[in-house]
């Protein structure tokens, strides 16, 4: 179901793919308790989803406060061979049309209260399913920062899918973003208070390693 969304991809989004993400939110509220490892696709879209809905309305993507963008240095080494120059701002001009059109359909279509009621509801989650919704948002969060976010959607991890053939890594990647590590504060926040201690004390020992992690990043934008 998340291949379907064409989330993965840049592909121009039909109503098929806006339905499938609609039923895939519903999934993720309605029996999140039963998707264990399957989190993961969810979460990927949602990520994504995020992304299309802040490139549409036109807010600076989190690379500009963070000093960092992975598409930005991708560029130009595509561009020093000189045989491919013409051709990849070919790609890189269709793929931006593409992605403004469906970043203008999900602002339309996709409800950010679904979105965030995806995150509310984990307090309904049992302690199994709780740590496998933290572990597979922590791996969101991870890809996000390194600036890859696609792979477990579609089988690709960049966001053009494979535009040099066996040339090497893509040509464009994700921009560094801390959408999901946002989320993971706010899940914290949510569950804090309402689970018994031992089962906090759990969910946090999962939770603490990655915010752990972060703040040894090197980039201190990112770290603090």
């Amino acid at each position: 179901l998340a291949k379907f969304t064409t989330l993965g991809s840049i592909k121009e989004m039909q109503y098929k793919n806006i339905e499938s993400i609609q039923t895939l939110l519903s999934i993720a509220v309605i029996d999140g308790e039963f998707l264990g490892e399957s989190w993961g696709p969810v979460l990927q879209c949602i990520s994504q989803l995020s992304r299309l809905r802040m490139f549409a309305s036109g807010l600076a993507e989190d690379d500009q406060f963070l000093g960092a963008s992975d598409a930005a240095s991708a560029v130009p080494t595509f561009e020093k061979q000189s045989m491919f120059r013409q051709a990849s701002k070919t790609v890189l001009e269709v793929a931006r049309e593409t992605e403004e059109s469906n970043s203008r359909v999900v602002l339309e279509a996709v409800n950010e209260i679904l979105i965030d009621k995806v995150f509310h509801s984990s307090v309904k989650l049992s302690p199994p399913s709780m740590v496998h919704f933290i572990e597979q948002l922590i791996k969101v969060s991870a890809a996000e920062i390194s600036g890859d976010t696609k792979k477990g959607i579609s089988g690709v991890s960049l966001s053009l899918s494979n535009p040099r053939n066996n040339s090497g890594s893509g040509l464009i990647r994700d921009s560094c973003r801390i959408f999901s590590l946002q989320k993971l504060v706010e899940v914290a926040d949510y569950n804090m208070d309402i689970r018994p201690r031992l089962v906090w004390t759990q969910m946090w020992q999962v939770m603490a390693n990655h915010f752990a992690t972060v703040g040894c990043h090197e980039n201190v934008m990112l770290s603090m």
